[in-house]
């Protein structure tokens, strides 16, 4: 049998211990890795998010997606659409660029929700706030615009602006409010207020202790007349009724008292069921081509300070 040299029995004996106290300190770390590995999936089941139900997780550097079995709660974030989704049935947030999912182009916030028949989503960008609710035929619009620097609420054909409002063919910065096509109201700093219908403009002022004392102002295209009133008094422009006709022109007066009219075919009108009274301080002038008639059915009639009858044969 070979003999080791003793040298190298010691050499052989460090290698042995070199091993063996290799083989323990592996053992040593494999130990304490198990350990904290314990440790770790200890603190990671305290606070642990549970799934329940998932059908699907996909995550890939250029898409995540995360959906219920249903389908009807989702995540999506896409980095090549710029794009974050949060969708709930049929009501989703959307952030990021929208030009996939709106006629908005540019980066932002889109809240939408859908019904049976109608839906509402607002959109917010830096551009602006928009607003819409409704059906399809019937929307309701609100809208903040930073480029058309104006402020707008719309439903139907009905508006109330506030900006640099378009009026026809001109811009004009003020506050407007309306019918589409049929009225307007407006208020600007270099135009003043301005008011304008095609059918009727209608003004009324009462008494708060006394609602039956209006004050009107009425314009009426569908009557032809524009007309003032206050209690039984009144001012008139256009096809006036008077008694059972309509006379054009002017008129004005005392409902069933007195009424001074001017038209075109009557002339200078003037009826009162108590007094005309006519004064000058200088010279009061009656001149006519024609005849001038004076009736009295009772009265009398004082020229030049005398009395005459005229109800009889010869003055007195």
């Amino acid at each position: 049998m070979a003999q080791i040299h003793r040298d190298n029995r010691i050499l052989l004996w460090l290698i042995i211990a070199a091993l063996a106290a290799n083989i323990l300190w592996s053992l040593k770390l494999e130990l304490q890795a198990a350990t904290n590995v314990e440790n770790y999936h200890f603190n990671l089941n305290q606070g642990a998010d549970t799934l329940v139900g998932l059908k699907e997780f996909l995550r890939r550097a250029d898409e995540t997606s995360i959906k219920t079995n249903d389908g009807n709660m989702f995540i999506d974030m896409t980095p090549d659409l710029h794009q974050l989704t949060i969708g709930v049935g049929k009501e989703a947030i959307i952030i990021g660029k929208l030009g996939s999912v709106s006629d908005r182009q540019g980066n932002g916030i889109l809240l939408t929700a859908t019904g049976k028949d109608e839906s509402t989503y607002m959109l917010q960008t830096s551009s602006g706030i928009h607003l819409s609710f409704g059906n399809a035929s019937e929307p309701f619009h609100f809208d903040m615009s930073r480029d058309k620097e104006l402020f707008e609420i719309r439903h139907r054909g009905s508006f109330f602006q506030v900006g640099e409002a378009p009026v026809e063919d001109r811009i004009y910065q003020g506050v407007f409010m309306g019918e589409k096509n049929s009225a307007t109201l407006g208020i600007n700093k270099e135009e003043g207020i301005g008011l304008r219908s095609f059918k009727a403009i209608n003004l009324s002022l009462a008494k708060k202790d006394d609602p039956s004392e209006q004050f009107h102002f009425n314009m009426s295209r569908e009557k032809e007349l524009i007309e003032i009133r206050h209690r039984g008094s009144f001012f008139q422009v256009g096809e006036a009724p008077v008694e059972d006709r309509f006379y054009q022109g002017v008129f004005m007066g005392e409902k069933n008292f007195a009424t001074l009219g001017i038209n075109k075919n009557e002339g200078i009108g003037l009826r009162t069921k108590k007094k005309i009274i006519l004064h000058a301080d200088s010279e009061l002038i009656i001149e006519a081509k024609g005849d001038i008639d004076i009736h009295s059915t009772n009265g009398v009639v004082k020229i030049n300070g005398k009395k005459v009858y005229l109800n009889q044969e010869k003055n007195k």
